[in-house]
């Protein structure tokens, strides 16, 4: 079991993504961004906690800790997360991916080029 990712940890991975922002994407994080919150994560055979960073429509953005890296994923019920993702993308390019699915029109997980 992978040791849980620390508040102040994820929020410098955020910082370190904020500066970069500008434009289209800024203003896309400045909608969706909330107060990082752990949600659970129904994971094999067991509930994981796990932070979410954004939520737009029925998705949210959180970090997985045992893959290290940022994904998108599909909830129902407020502090849930519906499905597990093993992308060890970056906030960037996650951000790039929600912006394209929105640009396109087309939800869901489409082939993610930004990884």
């Amino acid at each position: 079991m992978s040791t849980s990712i620390s508040l102040s940890q994820l929020e410098s991975h955020v910082f370190d993504t904020e500066v970069y922002l500008e434009g289209g994407l800024w203003n896309l994080w400045q909608l969706i961004k909330l107060q990082p919150a752990k949600w659970y994560l129904p994971h094999f055979n067991h509930e994981t906690e796990c932070w979410i960073v954004a939520i737009f429509g029925s998705h949210v953005l959180w970090y997985n800790d045992i893959e290290e890296g940022f994904n998108i994923s599909t909830f129902t019920k407020i502090g849930v997360i519906a499905d597990y993702c093993v992308n060890q993308s970056t906030l960037l390019s996650q951000l790039k991916w929600i912006q394209e699915m929105i640009i396109s029109g087309v939800p869901g997980r489409p082939s993610n080029p930004f990884s």
